[in-house]
This record gives C-alpha cells, structure tokens and sequence, in this order.
C-alpha cells in the first residue's frame, strides 16, 4: 500500500521596515512621558485686568460731583416753578407795574392835552357843557382806551411768550449743568477705559504665549508623529511548511525524469 503525498503550508507576515521603526518607538515613548505629566496648567496670573488709576479718579471725582447735582437739580426746582409760572403774566407783578408804566404817557395826554383842548373849543364857541363837547370828550376817551388797550394786550402778549421761552429753557438747563459737573469725569474715565484696554490686551497676549508654551511640545510630537508614520512599505517574510512525499509519489516523479530518455530510445529503435 503506498503512502499519500504530503501538503504544503505557506506563512507570510508584513511589519514596519526597520528603518521606521526606531522612530516610531520613540515618538510613543515621549508620547507617554508628556501624557503622565498631566494636563497643561492654567495661566498663572490674573487674566482680567484692574482699573487704572485715571479710572478710580474719575470714580472718586463722579462720586464726590454726585452731592452738588443732586443739590443743584433740587435748588433748580424752586426756579423751575417760577419760571414754569412765569407765562402766567396775571400772577407777574412786573408786567402789571410795566403795563401801568406804558399807559401813563397815554392817560397824561388825556388829561393834559386832548381834554383840555375840547374844553377850551367848547368855550370859543359857546358850547361848554353842551352835547357837542360832551360827544368830543368821550371820543377823546374811546381813542385813548383803545390805544391803551392795544399796548397791554401787546405788552401782556409779549411777556406771556418770553415767559414760556424762560421756563422751557430754565427747565432744559438743568441736565445740561449737570453734564458739564460729570464733564471732567467723564473724561478721566475714557482716558483710563482706553489704559485698561491695552492692559488686558497685554495680558491676553501674555495668556497665548503661556498657553502656547506648554502645547508646543506635544504640537511638536504630532507633527513628528505623522512624519514619521507615513508608509515606507513592508518587509513581508515567507515560510514553507510540508511533509516529505510518499513512496507513490517518488517513483513517479522518477518516471516523469526519464521520459526524456526514454523518448529518445523509441526515436533511435
């Protein structure tokens, strides 16, 4: 009984040239060490910066005006009823005595000139005392009323409109005194917002060069990282494995050597 043929058992395996592969096991190695020492640490300092010494002037300054506004918005609102008021020429004591005044020179002309000349006609004609010169007298007085008239309601009219104008600008006034006291602190607080500003901005760029320090080692190791890992290839490595050949096998593998022979011997006969 002859014996079977034997099998065949191929084994291959690829890994990392070994070029690459020192590299690779160093950027693990530093990958480990920067792993245990922890997580970056937060910047030390303060990140937000203080007031600057014009802005706790301007503080101080602010608050030391505060008491004077207050006093000048409480002082004004005695005027501020006064002039609110002073539109109501009926309740001004003046515009009567300037009334008065502007009406005295039309009432002496009455009495000094107008009347007296009627009388002195009236006379000349012998109708003293009669309806003529009564009727002369009394247009004498309509005229003189009536001019009066028109310079009271003239004098009345214009004090009633600068009255208005008084009280709405005496009332618009105060918010603009109490701009002007804050003025100078309001000054000193932009000059120390724009000092902080560049404070900060100071401290922000020191943040990022702080914050950078501790990221640029492991950005370093990345960068290595993929450097050093891009694919250079593969040693790939074979092996055989396999039985020896049965007695079957073997003689005919000696009768496949001899058929060259063999053809020539049949040739030659």
């Amino acid at each position: 009984m002859s014996k079977s043929a034997g099998t065949t058992r191929t084994v291959s395996s690829t890994s990392v040239p070994s070029v690459q592969l020192p590299y690779l096991l160093h950027g693990l190695q530093e990958a480990r060490r920067q792993y245990e020492q922890g997580p970056p640490q937060f910047y030390p300092g303060s990140t937000v910066a203080d007031f600057r010494p014009a802005e706790v002037l301007a503080h101080q300054y602010l608050q030391e005006q505060a008491g004077p506004m207050a006093q000048l918005a409480e002082g004004a609102i005695p005027t501020a009823n006064f002039l609110m008021q002073a539109y109501d020429v009926e309740r001004n004591p003046y515009i009567r005595a300037a009334v008065q005044g502007a009406i005295q020179p039309v009432m002496q002309q009455l009495r000094e000139q107008a009347l007296p000349a009627i009388r002195s006609g009236a006379v000349a004609s012998g109708s003293y005392g009669g309806t003529r010169q009564a009727l002369a007298e009394g247009l004498a007085m309509q005229r003189a009323a009536q001019e009066m008239g028109n310079i009271s309601s003239q004098m009345y009219n214009r004090a009633y409109e600068t009255g208005l104008q008084a009280a709405l600008s005496g009332i618009g006034a105060i918010p603009t005194i109490q701009q002007t006291l804050a003025f100078p602190g309001q000054v000193l607080s932009g000059v120390g917002a724009q000092e902080r500003a560049l404070e900060q901005a100071r401290i922000n760029e020191d943040i990022a060069r702080f914050q950078w320090g501790q990221m640029a080692p492991r950005l370093a190791l990345q960068e290595y990282m993929r450097l050093v890992g891009i694919p250079l290839g593969g040693e790939t490595t074979s092996e055989v494995h396999g039985s020896a050949p049965g007695a079957a096998a073997q003689w005919a593998s000696y009768l496949l050597s001899l058929l060259p022979y063999l053809g020539r011997l049949i040739g030659w006969w």
